[in-house]
């Protein structure tokens, strides 16, 4: 992928609702990037409801998102940081009947915008 379709691919697909924005709460955490998550993350790693609640353990979108941020956040903080980076993070699935938090692993792509700023683009780890 060229850095020019990256550019047009994170504005299009941000439209098309295939990435989240969620470089408010990564910005209160130090990120300074704009940070985008896939949808696939998002859905499967992130939201959790109150359907969610009553059929696994108790636990909020908010507090899900965080701790892949955080993990973000300390996986930036490497010396050898390049413009891809892997990261783990522990968390329930949602899957509509575990318990048990599981190893997650993600990764991170670091772009630039049409504007020539960082982006950060969290996905699954086999995601493209």
């Amino acid at each position: 992928m060229t850095t020019n379709t990256a550019r047009y691919n994170h504005f299009q697909t941000i439209q098309e609702g295939k990435f989240i924005d969620v470089s408010n709460m990564a910005n209160l955490m130090g990120i300074k990037e704009t940070v985008l998550i896939t949808k696939d993350v998002w859905e499967y790693h992130i939201v959790w409801n109150d359907t969610d609640n009553e059929k696994q353990v108790h636990q909020d979108t908010e507090s899900r998102l965080w701790s892949i941020l955080i993990m973000l956040s300390w996986a930036l903080r490497k010396p050898d940081v390049t413009d891809l980076i892997f990261f783990e993070v522990h968390m329930v699935p949602n899957t509509g009947f575990s318990y048990i938090a599981l190893q997650t692993k993600l990764k991170a792509a670091i772009t630039t915008d049409d504007n020539f700023k960082r982006t950060i683009t969290i996905m699954m780890q086999n995601g493209e």
